[in-house]
């Protein structure tokens, strides 16, 4: 914009997504539904609410290509969709609410490790 038509003014955009089919992961970024935490340990201690929402586990639902070595080639991200990663706590980036649910994006260097998706068993509480 040139300076005689004065300043340009910042706009308040919001995205919308309506579903999570929306999301496409980049590079060696994985995208992750984050698990919720209990309310009481196997211990039976309570957890508060700060502590229920800095949740380390998540589900992927996208991943992408990888990223690109010096080689010139990608490097495979060796998660899948559907895998349960572990990630460091209070890292990721917050990528906005579908449905209610948060998703995060979570870079390779912040997963440490990986449930396959065929051995992850969920049970009723």
């Amino acid at each position: 914009m040139s300076k005689e038509n004065g300043p340009e003014k910042k706009r308040n955009l919001r995205l919308k997504m309506v579903e999570v089919d929306d999301f496409e992961a980049l590079e060696d970024y994985t995208i992750i539904e984050p698990h919720e935490r209990e309310d009481v340990s196997k211990g039976g201690i309570i957890i508060p609410d700060k502590a229920k929402k800095d949740s380390w586990r998540g589900t992927v639902v996208a991943v992408g290509p990888g990223k690109i070595g010096p080689d010139g080639k990608r490097t495979p991200i060796g998660v899948e969709v559907g895998d349960v990663i572990i990630y460091r706590n209070f890292l990721g980036w917050k990528m906005g609410e579908v449905k209610g649910k948060e998703y995060f994006a979570v870079s390779g260097e912040e997963r440490i490790a990986r449930i396959p998706r065929s051995k992850v068993v969920y049970e009723d509480r």
